[in-house]
């Protein structure tokens, strides 16, 4: 990204007529909209177009990344029901309950420290804020990394994907 000083109202020039960001950036909505106006591109100097074009031009490193992620979260949830649950086969470890037969899926649990709140040395205790973090297998969410530029974790919201019945209770 190219961060050039401008005035408010304004985008690298002067352009009252649109209301445009402060920063050139190397996406190509940006550099779209600074030249949609043709008020603006009469005001362009030589050393501004040059700027604006090299701007367009550099490749940002992190877009590559960004873009194989989504196309990669895409992908896994393209067919995913997340209503089944994420067994291989009928040959995964089978329990019964009851008159119910079920494949077991399990599930791993721990917790994660996001902030210490209080500690209270008189009464001994210790007050922290954490985070649940549950891990199980879901074989309808594989990918072969090097097909997505080696990316071997990935966040997924847990609206889209089958999630385990677990409370936890104090």
């Amino acid at each position: 990204m190219l961060a050039l000083p401008s005035k408010k109202g304004s985008c690298i020039f002067h352009c009252p007529t649109e209301n445009l960001p402060f920063v050139v950036h190397t996406n190509q909505r940006a550099f779209r909209r600074c030249f949609n106006s043709v008020f603006c591109i009469s005001l362009l100097s030589p050393l501004a177009v040059s700027i604006l074009h090299i701007a367009h031009s550099i490749e940002n490193p992190y877009s590559k990344g960004k873009w194989t992620e989504k196309s990669l979260i895409k992908d896994l949830l393209h067919d995913y029901e997340k209503r089944a649950r994420p067994v291989v086969d009928n040959k995964s470890p089978v329990i019964q309950l009851g008159d119910l037969t079920v494949q077991q899926i399990t599930v791993g649990f721990g917790l994660g420290l996001i902030q210490i709140l209080d500690l209270n040395e008189n009464e001994q205790t210790l007050t922290v804020s954490v985070k649940s973090l549950y891990r199980w297998p879901d074989y309808h969410l594989v990918w072969n990394p090097e097909e997505y530029e080696n990316i071997t974790h990935i966040t997924i919201p847990t609206d889209k994907i089958w999630i385990p019945d677990i409370a936890l209770y104090n």
